[in-house]
């Protein structure tokens, strides 16, 4: 049986730490199956780290493992979520936020979506706002500056997908940790680049829908961070062509000799 691990990055949550403990309660009485926790405290200034510490899993029948990072000063969600994936033992690891926008009780939808083969060491399996058939209670502003975010990373970059930053994402082991590995960009628009090198490297990525629910006290400011995006979607777009070039010339010059 494939092992689970759901990775949370937590900064300055202790305000919304009590949502965390329901989504994982909720989600711990429907999986019914061995999963691990990971939680990594990035850098919070507040008192998340404390709360990390004391967690108490008593009241978790099917967690297997409870695994907590500290890191000692804040590096942003992409690095925290890539400390997270490196120190996950699942087979699979899923991502999601402290908030519980959208809760891991998700996955039994996505696993019946699958006919039970929600599991596949081939693909990335990720949440999508903007699919059809996703049910999303957020403010009409934040919407809209949402889809026109993404919309503009569509144009800036390669990529198709709808939206590249719901931070739900499914991965096997092996991938996740392979594409995270790699990863140059620490902040909020790592999505995009982790995007853009599973597309890079063959790697299937299938958009399915979700149930999100806006939480107020966000960390993100739609406006003000997604312009900051915009530049770095144009920042990672170039750097991973540049990569890319480098590599090829490698192959050409190993192919054809000096």
């Amino acid at each position: 049986m494939e092992l689970l691990s759901l990775i949370i990055p937590c900064y300055n949550e202790a305000d919304r730490f009590h949502l965390l403990i329901q989504g994982l309660l909720e989600f711990d009485k429907k999986w019914a199956s061995p999963y691990e926790l990971v939680l990594v405290n990035d850098g919070s200034s507040d008192s998340t780290g404390n709360l990390i510490d004391t967690f108490d899993t008593s009241g978790f029948q099917h967690m297997k493992s409870f695994q907590k990072v500290q890191l000692p000063k804040n590096v942003g969600k992409g690095f925290a979520l890539r400390a997270g994936m490196m120190t996950a033992r699942g087979d699979f690891l899923l991502t999601l936020d402290a908030d519980m926008a959208a809760k891991p009780a998700e996955l039994i939808r996505w696993r019946e979506a699958f006919d039970g083969e929600l599991y596949s060491p081939e693909r990335i399996v990720i949440a999508s706002r903007r699919h059809d058939d996703s049910q999303i209670d957020a403010k009409l502003l934040r919407r809209i500056l949402g889809n026109l975010l993404n919309h503009v990373v569509r144009l800036l970059t390669s990529l198709k997908i709808k939206d590249t930053q719901c931070g739900f994402k499914l991965y096997p082991r092996v991938v996740g940790q392979r594409l995270f590995g790699e990863l140059k960009e620490p902040g909020w628009a790592h999505d995009i680049e982790i995007i853009l090198r599973a597309k890079q490297k063959g790697i299937e990525v299938i958009s399915m829908p979700i149930e999100w629910t806006h939480v107020n006290n966000e960390k993100i400011n739609v406006f003000l961070d997604g312009v900051q995006m915009v530049f770095s979607a144009l920042s990672i777009s170039r750097y991973l062509k540049q990569e890319q070039n480098k590599v090829k010339a490698k192959e050409a010059l190993l192919e054809n000799g000096p």
